[in-house]
Order: structure tokens, then sequence, then C-alpha cells
């Protein structure tokens, strides 16, 4: 994962992630067969940003190069926030869902967490918050996590169809 995550950033910084492409769909696709153990604490904790995706573009993407996306997990507190800077921080989308293993028993990715969206807003700068109407469950398939880097594919379409099913998406923290 360390080439991944090398790749990615070093893809990012440059705003060159697509001359890269073929090489990262070889290593995600690699990392995402290696059936890992699941480890919460790589999943746990800060803010994880997309830097790479393939699939069909999800509606918090405006197919800006250098947009800043992610999420952060908390599986002891059951939540997980979706964070997307639309125009970077002059315009951006909070969704907190609550989050739970569909699965406990699941030991090894490929891993399935239920999302519950349940309530969502769009910043104006620093200072004005106003709440969106964005409801919904989803499906996040966590592929491969460790330290570095982390996958998801979203296995179906998210009943508020703000992602459809073969999103796949790297993510590296941020």
């Amino acid at each position: 994962s360390a080439e991944l995550q090398r790749r990615l950033i070093d893809g990012y910084a440059r705003s060159g992630v697509q001359r890269e492409k073929p090489e990262i769909d070889r290593l995600v696709a690699q990392l995402a067969s290696a059936s890992v153990r699941f480890d919460r604490r790589a999943l746990d904790g800060e803010l994880w940003c997309v830097a790479w995706m393939s699939g069909p573009r999800p509606r918090w993407s405006v197919g800006r190069a250098q947009q800043v996306a992610g999420q952060r997990y908390d599986l002891t507190r059951g939540a997980a926030t979706n964070y997307a800077e639309l125009f970077g921080r002059a315009l951006s989308i909070v969704a907190d869902a609550d989050l739970c293993e569909a699965d406990a028993r699941v030991l090894r990715c490929p891993k399935d967490f239920e999302l519950q969206v349940s309530s969502a807003r769009i910043l104006l700068g620093p200072s004005i918050s106003l709440g969106v109407p964005i409801r919904g469950r989803g499906v996040a398939r966590l592929l491969y996590a460790d330290a570095r880097v982390r996958l998801f594919v979203s296995p179906s379409e998210s009943q508020s169809q703000w992602e459809a099913n073969g999103l796949i998406i790297a993510q590296v923290p941020a």
C-alpha cells in the first residue's frame, strides 16, 4: 500500500493522478483482492481524503482535480461524517450518518458497513450553515484498509442516489 499511497499523493499534488492511472488501477486491484484482516484502527479516526476514484461519478464530485472530499468514521460511536468541498471552503457540503458493521462476524475484507444519513448541511464559508434535506441509507464496502490507504466500493446505488453502483474510491489520511 505504500507504493499506492505514494502514487496517489504525488499524483494529487501534481494534478497527475490520471497519468498514473494504469499503475494505480493495477495496485488498487491487487490490494482489493488481498482479503486482508479487518483492523478497525485503520477505519476509525480522523478525516481521510479521496485521492482517486473510478466508475460512475458521484453527485458530490464537481469534477475539479483538486477538490477535497472525504470521510471520518468512528465505529465506537457508530458515526460517520462525509465532507466535500464543492468550490473550495467557500462552498462545501457535510453529511452526518449513523454507521454500523453489516455483519460483525466478518473478519476480513471485503467488509460491508451500513450508513443512514441523519443530517446534512451546506457550508457557505466559515460561518453560514444551511440544513439540506438529504436522508437515506447506503452501503460502503471496505475492500482494503491499513494506516496508509483505504479502498471502498459502492456495491449498490445509494438510496439518495449520491453514489452509484460500482464507484471505487481510494482514500489517504488528510
